[in-house]
Parts: structure tokens; C-alpha cells; sequence
């Protein structure tokens, strides 16, 4: 039909902008996408008008139009960087203009077109997500020939950083961590012969991409309804975690005593995590290993993750009691000084929940006083008088906290009675 050739459809586009036709304007723009095979000229000549009348919603609406005609890439003649750069932009200008109306789908879907511009075409094939240009781009170098030079890495890289930061406490967390992830695809595609400096400083960012998202992910897992996304996203977490480590372990030494400190407390945040997710996973076999990386900082981890989940209304008081007795299984073989401390805290917890509606699981106390109380056997059979009444000290006291009627509490004294020590 001769009104949907390109030109005619060009003219009505131009009408539409003018007359304030924003559905004719966008039904002509994805005529004249479709009809335009090659040359991408009228759309461009599109993007154009609108900036001209200062439509900034269907100037975007044009250049997403040409990104995706192209896969997110562009004809030889146009700049791909540059063309997304001038997207993103005015995406960005546009998400600041919605926070002046009170309309939050709007903003949602202005960040998920900026997401999208940072990551390119999705591909569910690969786990790296990227701008699909640079997945399809050979790693690095520089000149006039290269596509994605050092200083278009640096743009891309930081922006992405700066906004998942910028808008992590406002913007809805997944769109923060695709954005974190962003920012590590264009971190891994820098030329490996770039200076020592730079490497460095993209070492560093790229660990707090990683630590960041890290922890979004747990709060995502934890929030989760769906059973089989919550796993997803506590075996991604896992893999953070792996990579974190792996990445601090190769600069730990070259690190002076501050920054070798920060990240290293960074990491035990992060063990704590990843212990979490293993128990969720179901991934026992893993569990000695998590804490044997933790036990220098195992202390403060626990600190971290149950002292401070006990306080949230949210939080699974039985699922947290689980967590303890696995901490304490395996503490008790690698390291019983953790292991006690640990029992002052399941006490403390116990002492603390006994008149909520949410009292500590008699089961787990009734576990673990049992078995505090048996090592306290053991070291007794070995001549350990002190530290024998220690440990059964620290289990009857536990026993205490049992909704038994008394009965684990009674037992163990019973038992505890019948040991003769050296007076």
C-alpha cells in the first residue's frame, strides 16, 4: 500500500510528532524499521525529528529501533559505542524525569530499556552477560580500528558501576545486580597488556562488582517465593563467592595491611553467605570446606549472619537453629574453641527466644546439649578434668532452655553426678 512505503510513512511520522500523535507516530516508526532492510538513513533522519521537537520518549523509541534492527550492533558506517552511549543518555535523562511523576511502572520499564542497552541482546546460552557487541568483538587493543578501545571500556565499565551503586537502594535489586554484571563482562574484556596501574584498579572494582553482588543475590534468595529461583540464586551466590576468593587470593600479598584487611573482611561476609547457601543447597559435602576457609574470622562471620538474622522478624528461627548445629558439628572436629563459643551463643539465643513466640527448637538444644555433654565424657576418659567441666557445664546449662518439663536437664546431672575427679 503506497501510504506504508518508507517516505510516505516518514512524512506521517513527521505530522505525528507535531500534532502530539504518539501512536501514529510509533505504528509509522516500526513501518519504516521493517520496510528499511539496509539502510537505516530514515530512521536516523527519525531519531532526528524527534530530537528537533524534543520528543525525547520517541527519539529513544528510534535509536532502540535501530539497535535492534542491527542484533545491537550497527552498519560499518555508524559507531556502535557511540550510538549506545547517546541511548543510554537519554534513557538516563528520561528515568530522572519520571521520578518527578508517580508512575513506578513507567520507571520500570525506562530501567529495564537502560539494563537492556548495557547488556545487548539476552542470550541464555551464556552465562556472561555483556552489550552483544562486545561479546562478538575479539578482546581489546587499541587504534582507530578498534572497536571497543580502552577509553570506551572505561566509559561502559564505569557507568555501569556507578549506577548498580547509584540506584542499589532504590531501584528493584535485580536491575542492580545486571548491572554489576555488566560492569564485570566489560572489566574482562580490557586487552591483557594494559598498564600494571590500570589492571590493578580494574582488579579492585571488579572485586566489588563481585562482593556487591554477592550480596545482593543472598537478599534476593532470601526474599524469594519461588523455591527453584531461590536456589538459582543461592548457587549464583556461590559462584560469586568462588570467584571473590579466587581474585583475592592471587593480589592478597601485594596488598598493603589496609586494603588486604577490608577485603579480607569482605570475604568473611561473603563465606557467611556462601555457608548459608550450601545449607540451602543441600550441599554438605562443601560445608567443612566453607568454614576451613572462614576459621580465622569464623567468629565474627557468625556474627554476622546469625546475630543478626535472630533479630529479624522475617528471619526462620528454626532454619537458624539448623544453621548453628551444622557450624557446630563441624567445629567441634576442626577447631573446639570455636566450638564453645559457639555454645555460649546457642545459650544466649535460647535465653533470649524463650519467651517469644518463636522459641529455639528443642530439638536442636536437645542435639547439642547431648552432644557438648559426651564430649565432656571424652575429655573426662582422658584425664581432662577442667576442661570436662567445662564443656558440661556449658550443656546442662543449654539443657536448661529444653521444653521437656526438665527431663535432658535432670538426666545430665544425673550423669554428671556419677563422674568421680581427681580431688
Amino acid at each position: 500500500m503506497a501510504q506504508n512505503e518508507p517516505m510516505t510513512r516518514f512524512l506521517m511520522y513527521k505530522i505525528a510528532l507535531r500534532s502530539g500523535d504518539h501512536e501514529l507516530a510509533a505504528d509509522s516508526l516500526h513501518i519504516i524499521s521493517s520496510s528499511s532492510k539496509e539502510d537505516p538513513t530514515l530512521l536516523y533522519a527519525c531519531c532526528l525529528d524527534a530530537r528537533e521537537v524534543g520528543n525525547k520518549p520517541t527519539m529513544l523509541a528510534a535509536l532502540q529501533l535501530v539497535l535492534e534492527k542491527y542484533d545491537y550492533g550497527a552498519p560499518k558506517t555508524i559507531h556502535l559505542p557511540s550510538l549506545l552511549r547517546i541511548t543510554i543518555g537519554l534513557t538516563e535523562s528520561l528515568l530522572e524525569e519520571s521520578k518527578k511523576v508517580e508512575v513506578s511502572i513507567k520507571a520500570d520499564a525506562i530501567i529495564e530499556k537502560l539494563c537492556k542497552l548495557f547488556e545487548g541482546d539476552w542470550d541464555t546460552t551464556d552465562p556472561q552477560i555483556a552489550v552483544t557487541s562486545i561479546r562478538k568483538t575479539p578482546s581489546g587493543g587499541q587504534g582507530a580500528d578498534v572497536l571497543w578501545s580502552i577509553p570506551e571500556l572505561n566509559w561502559y565499565s564505569k557507568n555501569s558501576y556507578n549506577l548498580a551503586l547509584k540506584h542499589i537502594s532504590t531501584w528493584p535489586l535485580r536491575y542492580s545486580l545486571r548491572m554489576l554484571t555488566c560492569c564485570v563482562a566489560f572489566i574482562d574484556h580490557y586487552p591483557k597488556d594494559i598498564n600494571e596501574q590500570i589492571a590493578e584498579d580494574l582488579s579492585l572494582r571488579k572485586m566489588f562488582c563481585v562482593f556487591s553482588a554477592g550480596t545482593a543475590l543472598v537478599v534476593l534468595a532470601r526474599g524469594e517465593d519461588n523455591r527453584e529461583h531461590s536456589m538459582q540464586d543461592y548457587l549464583n551466590l556461590r559462584k560469586h563467592v568462588s570467584s571473590f576468593d579466587d581474585l583475592l587470593q592471587d593480589k592478597l600479598e601485594t596488598l598493603e595491611e589496609g586494603p588486604a584487611q577490608d577485603l579480607l573482611q569482605k570475604l568473611s561476609v561473603l563465606l557467611a553467605f556462601d555457608f548459608e547457601a550450601a545449607c540451602q543447597l543441600k550441599a554438605w559435602v562443601d560445608l567443612p570446606s566453607v568454614v576451613g576457609k572462614a576459621e580465622i574470622f569464623l567468629v565474627s562471620t557468625l556474627k554476622n549472619i546469625i546475630n543478626q538474622a535472630w533479630c529479624l522478624e522475617s528471619m526462620d528461627g528454626a532454619m537458624l537453629a539448623r544453621y548453628m548445629r551444622c557450624l557446630f558439628q563441624v567445629a567441634i572436629s576442626d577447631n573446639v574453641e570455636i566450638a564453645e563459643q559457639l555454645l555460649d551463643q546457642v545459650q544466649q539465643h535460647a535465653h533470649e527466644a524463650q519467651d517469644t513466640d518463636q522459641p529455639y527448637p528443642t530439638e536442636e538444644l536437645d542435639w547439642i546439649a547431648s552432644k557438648s555433654f559426651n564430649h565432656a565424657v571424652d575429655l573426662y576418659c582422658g584425664g581432662q578434668d577442667i576442661a570436662c567441666k567445662n564443656w558440661a557445664s556449658k550443656a546442662l546449662n543449654i539443657a536448661h532452655y529444653c521444653a521437656d518439663g526438665g527431663a535432658l536437664e535432670r538426666l545430665l546431672q544425673t550423669k554428671y553426678a556419677g563422674l568421680k575427679f581427681d580431688a
